[in-house]
């Protein structure tokens, strides 16, 4: 089959697309994967073409949008706000290369910014389609939209307020970004053929992380992560050197979450790390984090594969977006929770829930002393190590992209003999 893979956006957008790019390629498949040109190396080597998406996603990120949407905190409406001013010219931009990209596809892979397009309009490009997220989105009384607050376990009447969060929620959405696929697929003309039925949904995170409702339609199933490994990767002489020198360090990074003062933002990390009394690795990725001026129990990287450094440490602390969550969770390594914005919310109470970290400090509220505390709750609690450790190993048994893909193609295949 000739299937596209399309995502857009940050490392944590992209990534675990690019892994499961790679598993359609190595079940047989020819697969196109979208990416910026700093993350088309990550399917270098595994025979899926790249189409470059040639859009500077960091340059919006850090804009006066960007940095709105990055700093809303618990504010969706601010968030999703921020995000249609930045979505609609990247969808409209993009229409012509995804017209071209889909002329002769088998199936269609929507990524992660799709769940907050919105996905009405796609059948305008008359191929088969499936969306895959990395986060929950489709509607239950088990648990509220992860843009929503979670009531307490005893407040009556929780499962119509969860319902009621998912509508109301996919409203402030269509309201605010004016459905842009409905929108802006509007151009093309009618198709010979359209998809029928519920759009199969496919969720890239561990069941063991969060569970699958009970309530949720066939069509929306949760496969388990699509993680992307580096197995031959080797480390700079600097971090081998600085690894070996001590005792497992903790990991601190924001990978996307730039900050309007990285330089401050280091300060209150250093003396977190220092008032714990911990060794810290920093990664500076897209700047919320800088280089310059570290004390010698700190070292920073741009980047790192996580895959390979998460194991060699004592404690993650990140933004708990989707991707850097799985990644630490597999591991087995605690986790310090500093959500910034959006789903992050949902991904930090969750770890906390699981008994695999102490409870998040949300950014806008992040102090050295309270990071320093609940670092060492992260690195000295026996329950959280001994939790963190068990979710770890059974995150590590599942086989998240060749389910994915087994449904996937069912899906696809399903399609073709449809159209004969």
């Amino acid at each position: 089959m000739n299937i596209v893979v399309l995502t857009g956006g940050s490392r944590g957008d992209t990534q675990p697309y690019a892994a499961l790019a790679i598993g359609f390629r190595r079940a047989g498949h020819r697969v196109r994967f979208a990416a910026i040109p700093e993350f088309a190396p990550m399917v270098a080597g595994s025979g899926v073409e790249v189409i470059i998406n040639d859009i500077d996603v960091k340059s919006m990120l850090q804009s006066d949008q960007g940095s709105g949407m990055l700093s809303a905190g618990r504010n969706q409406f601010r968030f999703l706000l921020n995000f249609a001013k930045l979505a609609r010219p990247l969808l409209e931009q993009g229409l012509d290369r995804l017209v071209e990209v889909c002329r002769d596809c088998d199936g269609l892979v929507l990524g992660s910014t799709q769940i907050l397009m919105g996905t009405r309009g796609n059948e305008r490009l008359g191929v088969p389609f499936l969306a895959a997220y990395p986060m929950p989105g489709t509607a239950t009384r088990r648990v509220p939209s992860i843009l929503a607050p979670e009531l307490p376990g005893w407040w009556p009447g929780r499962g119509l307020y969860n319902r009621f969060t998912h509508w109301f929620f996919d409203w402030l959405r269509d309201q605010l970004l004016g459905n842009l696929h409905a929108k802006v697929f509007s151009r093309l003309p009618a198709p010979a053929w359209t998809q029928s039925g519920p759009m199969p949904i496919l969720y890239g995170y561990s069941p063991e992380v969060a569970p699958r409702p009970s309530d949720w339609p066939e069509h929306a199933q949760v496969t388990g992560y699509w993680f992307l490994d580096t197995p031959d990767y080797q480390p700079p002489p600097g971090l081998a050197h600085f690894l070996a020198a001590g005792p497992a360090p903790v990991f601190v990074g924001f990978g996307s979450m730039s900050d309007r003062d990285p330089e401050g933002a280091t300060e209150l990390v250093c003396r977190a790390l220092e008032q714990a009394g911990c060794r810290g690795v920093l990664v500076t990725a897209w700047g919320g984090l800088h280089a310059r001026g570290l004390p010698a129990h700190v070292l920073a990287l741009k980047s790192v594969p996580y895959d390979w450094l998460f194991p060699r440490v004592s404690a993650v602390v990140h933004h708990c977006g989707a991707g850097t969550t799985g990644c630490g969770l597999r591991a087995g390594a605690p986790t310090v929770g500093v959500p910034h914005f959006g789903d992050q919310y949902f991904w930090a109470r969750r770890v906390h829930a699981l008994g695999a970290g102490p409870a998040p400090v949300p950014r806008r509220k992040l102090t050295a002393g309270r990071l320093a505390r609940a670092i060492r709750a992260a690195v000295e609690t026996p329950s959280i190590r001994e939790k963190s450790a068990e979710l770890g190993a059974r995150i590590r048994r599942e086989t998240g992209i060749d389910r994915a893909v087994e449904l996937a193609v069912r899906h696809f295949e399903g399609c073709r003999a449809g159209r004969r």
